[in-house]
């Protein structure tokens, strides 16, 4: 909520004492709920989710697809060294396939296969983790997000 208030206590060696007073700024309440969203693995219906930065996640909606939501959690274990070497051209071609398949419209440009749940936030190469997008107008939003996340 707003005007959340912490108490840092002082050092009584160098203060004296006490505690101060500390107002969090929108950006800090905004990271510490996106915090307990993840460790619930969940976010509030309709509420925006932010990363560390305070940026919200991002909104693109891939055509034939809808909205790339944002994944429920947890977001452990890091997968990305155990999985990512499978993820090959012919996992990409097989991917392309099946999206094509479901009566989806292959996007036109650069495309970049996106993890929908990154592989180093618990994810994995299933089709339906998988999303094309275009780069870097469609795909650089999510990868700069998840950086900063949680």
């Amino acid at each position: 909520p707003d005007g959340q208030i912490v108490y840092i206590k002082n050092d009584p060696i160098k203060s004296g004492g006490g505690g101060k007073k500390v107002e969090l700024n929108k950006q800090q309440k905004n990271y510490n709920k996106a915090v307990e969203e993840s460790k619930n693995g969940n976010k509030g219906a309709g509420e925006a989710v932010v990363n560390r930065k305070g940026i919200e996640y991002p909104k693109i909606d891939v055509e034939g697809y809808g909205e790339v939501e944002l994944p429920k959690g947890p977001y452990t274990p890091n997968n990305t060294k155990i999985l990512r070497p499978n993820f090959t051209t012919k996992v990409k071609k097989g991917f392309k396939e099946w999206w094509i398949a479901q009566g989806r419209i292959w996007p036109e440009g650069e495309v970049n296969i996106h993890h929908i749940k990154p592989l180093s936030k618990g994810g994995d190469n299933s089709f339906e983790n998988l999303v094309p997008l275009i780069q870097p107008e469609e795909h650089q939003p999510f990868t700069n997000w998840w950086r900063s996340y949680p």
